[in-house]
């Protein structure tokens, strides 16, 4: 009878080992690090599948130089949403993402802003008017890399060098702008369409700069691969598509 009863408390102890609540939750849950510009479109797209699947999506924006960083340096992060492929391109040289995990999903499109009352700044070339211009901090902020490439491509740098501030992010550009303290700023198309205290002026030139691509990369050291990488194929479904497209990307067809 005693050998029953500890056969039955072995068993039961087993089973709880088995279900326990931490082991569980870690198994049905996912980080994501993404640009800063996918916070809205992201948050939107990341509730629908976890609405769907149950699996809790974790999301961590900043800039895509930051995130690259921070994954090097070993966060814990299953999948990489960058707004260049330049940073996802490191992590591939340096053994961080396997290429058959790795798509390009999203475009997007470089314009200038001002606030929306503003009158002075129609156009680049106004922007000789301006006191102070918002640009993401080129080394580390695509938007910023964008920005330099386009104003060094319409000759504008090295004149409105000395007017520019640097944002740590796209959003922190958005922000300044909004809140007047920058007279103008160079954001992605979708940072502008999700606030009402600025006005699109301008859209810059494509050949102006390098072709704005969001890449998407499941992190090859992944704690929770397999759920990483059925979030991959969610990001390119349609129904994350048009989430994306409401928001102002234009979503890349694989080929």
């Amino acid at each position: 009878m005693r050998r029953i009863l500890l056969t039955v408390i072995l068993i039961a102890a087993l089973l709880t080992g088995c279900t326990s609540p931490s082991s569980a939750g870690k198994s049905r849950e996912i980080t994501i690090s993404a640009a800063a510009s996918l916070a809205d479109a992201l948050t939107d797209v990341a509730k629908s599948y976890t609405e769907k699947t149950g699996v809790q999506v974790h999301l961590n924006f900043a800039s895509s130089g930051s995130l690259e960083k921070q994954i090097e340096e070993g966060a814990p992060v299953d999948l990489f949403f960058s707004a260049s492929e330049e940073y996802t391109h490191h992590l591939i040289q340096n053994g961080w993402v396997d290429k058959t995990h790795t798509q390009p999903l999203l475009a997007n499109e470089l314009v200038l802003i001002v606030p929306k009352d503003s009158t002075g700044i129609h156009t680049l070339e106004n922007l000789k008017n301006a006191k102070s211009i918002a640009i993401g901090t080129p080394d580390i902020v695509p938007a910023g890399q964008y920005a330099k490439q386009a104003l060094t491509s319409l000759n504008l740098w090295k004149p409105l060098e000395p007017k520019l501030v640097n944002g740590k992010d796209v959003r922190q550009v958005l922000s300044y702008v909004e809140t007047g303290n920058a007279d103008a700023g160079l954001v992605y198309k979708s940072d502008a369409l999700i606030s009402s205290k600025v006005k699109v002026v301008q859209t810059l030139p494509a050949a102006s700069h390098e072709k704005i691509v969001y890449p998407c990369a499941v992190i090859k050291h992944s704690a929770n691969k397999k759920n990483a990488e059925k979030m991959f194929k969610f990001l390119q479904s349609k129904t994350a598509a048009k989430t994306f497209k409401k928001y102002g990307f234009e979503p890349i067809k694989k080929e």
